[in-house]
C-alpha cells in the first residue's frame, strides 16, 4: 500500500493536507494483466516499442483509477468504489500525483512498487520470468528506478527506453 501525504489548495483557495491511499491486490493484478491481449506485460512492451505517449499516459490513469482507496478508520479495509475514485479524480490534487506519476522516474518506480502486493516465493519466480522474457526485467517485482524510467514519458518522448 501505498499513502502519499499531500498539500494542495481547493478551488475555495483554502490548504490542505490529506494523505491519500493506493494499494492494487493479487486479484487486481491479475484482471489487470488478463484483460489486456497478451497481458499488461505485453501491452506495456508494445506501448515502449511504439512510443506511444497516448497510451503510456492511459496506462497511468488506468493504475490511478485501479489503486486509489480510502482506509477504513478502522485500518481493516481498503474501500474502492467508483464514486470515490471520482470524487478523487475531480479535486485539483489529483492532476498533482498525475503529473509526478507520468513525469518523475523516481516517484513512478517508488509508487508502483509500493502499491504491489507481497508476492509468495512461488509468484516472485513466476513475476521474475514474465518480466524478464517480455519486457526485459530482470529482479522483479522490485523494479529499479532505471527500469521504471524506461517507460517515462520524459525518457520515452526522447527514444531513451
Amino acid at each position: 500500500m501505498k499513502k502519499l501525504t499531500m498539500k494542495y489548495t481547493d478551488y475555495d483557495g483554502v490548504e490542505r493536507e490529506e494523505d491519500f491511499f493506493f494499494n492494487l491486490t493479487k486479484a487486481e493484478i491479475y484482471k489487470m494483466q488478463n484483460s489486456q491481449d497478451g497481458g499488461m506485460d505485453i501491452k506495456l512492451k508494445k506501448i515502449v516499442r511504439a512510443k506511444s505517449q497516448k497510451e503510456l499516459v492511459d496506462v497511468f490513469e488506468q493504475i490511478l483509477k485501479a489503486s486509489y482507496c480510502v482506509k477504513s478508520d478502522d485500518g481493516r479495509r481498503l474501500i474502492k468504489r467508483e464514486e470515490l475514485t471520482q470524487e478523487f479524480m475531480e479535486l485539483p490534487v489529483y492532476s498533482d500525483i498525475y503529473m509526478k506519476l507520468a513525469t518523475d522516474a523516481n516517484f513512478s518506480a517508488d509508487f508502483i512498487r509500493e502499491i504491489m502486493p507481497t508476492l509468495t516465493a512461488e509468484e516472485q519466480v513466476e513475476y521474475e520470468k514474465i518480466m524478464n522474457e517480455n519486457l526485459g526485467i530482470t529482479g522483479a517485482p522490485t523494479i529499479k528506478n532505471d527500469q521504471v524510467a524506461n517507460v517515462n514519458t520524459n525518457n520515452f518522448l526522447n527514444g531513451n527506453h
